[in-house]
């Protein structure tokens, strides 16, 4: 049986065998660059990088209770992908939650 997770491996996989500029993170990966960018003061360096991508996978979306900047983050990170680029969202949680 494939999971949903080794289906999202093999599609950034093969992204990258096409060329396509493509980053995963877990989003509490993602959040923790985010805060230790803003630390050294290289947050719109971090922003610009993800914004060069053609295909942005963040995985275990809603695992991990997320602070209001880091809220903010992932806010601006989908509005600025849409119709841009491809972002694909993973999470555990039920459809209802």
């Amino acid at each position: 049986m494939i999971t949903n997770y080794a289906m999202v491996i093999a599609i950034g996989m093969k992204a990258c065998q096409m060329g396509l500029k493509t980053k995963f993170f877990s989003v509490t990966e993602l959040i923790m660059n985010r805060a230790e960018a803003r630390k050294q003061g290289t947050l719109e360096k971090l922003v610009k990088d993800l914004q060069k991508q053609n295909l942005l996978i963040l995985d275990e979306w809603g695992y991990v209770p997320v602070d209001r900047d880091g809220s903010q983050m992932l806010f601006r990170l989908v509005s600025d992908s849409y119709e841009r680029k491809s972002l694909i969202l993973t999470t555990n949680l039920e459809f209802s939650k």
